[in-house]
């Protein structure tokens, strides 16, 4: 057995609503408990800015349906009290700066996230090669997952084989945008951000402004049919394998005839799947990275 991949990972969750509603959230998380988790295991927090956290350790393979049920009983009591509403905050434990309600996480070796609340956005120290995040759980990516930290590596991989710098890049399922600000960051020229829920655009957007890249980023809801976008240079993508292979070929009439598709979001079982289905569009698998038993490939047409 490989002990990496059933290997324990800390994470906090930042929970923001009145405190009597805090009260309610605690009592159903415990009363009602969570999969794989006894409730010892479970640690609240606050700190010394009043914030309320919950310290959770499991195995890496569980994390996200714990974070599912996590969700599902936050807006079940959402629902139970009137006019009341949740925020919740995912980060790696290894943050641990609340004084200004500001925390940093690591996205990849040279990369990091600065998770930053809007009353917290002006005293931030705005650190080198980190992009701002207002926090927002139902915008994914908010790069603790592993996915989306294989894509931010696919794209630094990009970087340095000059293939992102004054690049057009193609930025599917944005969710919280940070591979779009991201890809700027790394020096495109212009990127399209798209993400079907509207809601998520308008966090993608706020993110966008708060990282100062808007200008070159165009946010849209547009399906693939219908997005004014043709021959991009770069495609990423970090989505599930059933929309991943639903849009597959929207994806590469996309790109353009010398561009770089990077797909994350699944399993390493999958892989071989993936690069089957693209060999038949005359695109092979240049690089793979891998973390635990996700995994992300970067593909190129032949040449």
């Amino acid at each position: 057995m490989n002990p990496k991949k059933n290997s324990n990972r800390s994470i906090l969750v930042h929970f923001e609503a009145r405190n009597h509603h805090l009260t309610r959230i605690i009592k159903l998380i415990l009363d009602r408990g969570i999969p794989c988790l006894p409730n010892d295991s479970l640690g609240f927090l606050t700190t010394k800015n009043g914030g309320l956290f919950l310290r959770i350790t499991a195995e890496d393979r569980v994390i996200n349906k714990v974070l599912e049920t996590l969700q599902s009983l936050v807006e079940m009591a959402d629902r139970a009290s009137t006019g009341q509403e949740t925020s919740l905050t995912i980060m790696d434990e290894t943050a641990t700066e609340y004084s200004l309600g500001e925390v940093e996480t690591v996205l990849t070796e040279n990369w990091k996230i600065g998770f930053v609340t809007p009353m917290a956005v002006r005293e931030w120290d705005h650190r080198k090669n980190t992009i701002l995040l207002t926090p927002h759980i139902r915008a994914f990516g908010s790069g603790i997952h592993p996915s989306t930290r294989l894509a931010a590596q696919g794209l630094e991989y990009l970087s340095e084989m000059g293939k992102i710098g004054s690049a057009s890049v193609l930025d599917v399922g944005t969710g919280s945008g940070i591979l779009s600000i991201l890809s700027v960051f790394l020096g495109a020229k212009r990127v399209a951000a798209i993400d079907i829920d509207q809601e998520i655009i308008e966090a993608a957007r706020a993110n966008f402004i708060l990282n100062g890249v808007i200008e070159k980023i165009t946010v849209t809801t547009a399906t693939l049919t219908k997005l004014h976008w043709q021959d991009a240079d770069v495609i990423v993508a970090n989505l599930a394998p059933s929309v991943t292979f639903a849009i597959l070929d929207a994806m590469v009439k996309k790109l353009g005839s010398g561009g770089c598709l990077l797909l994350s979001g699944h399993g390493i079982e999958t892989r071989e799947e993936i690069c089957n289905r693209l060999n038949g569009y005359g695109i092979a698998m240049e690089k793979g990275f891998h973390k635990n038993h996700w995994s992300a490939e970067l593909f190129v047409f032949r040449r």
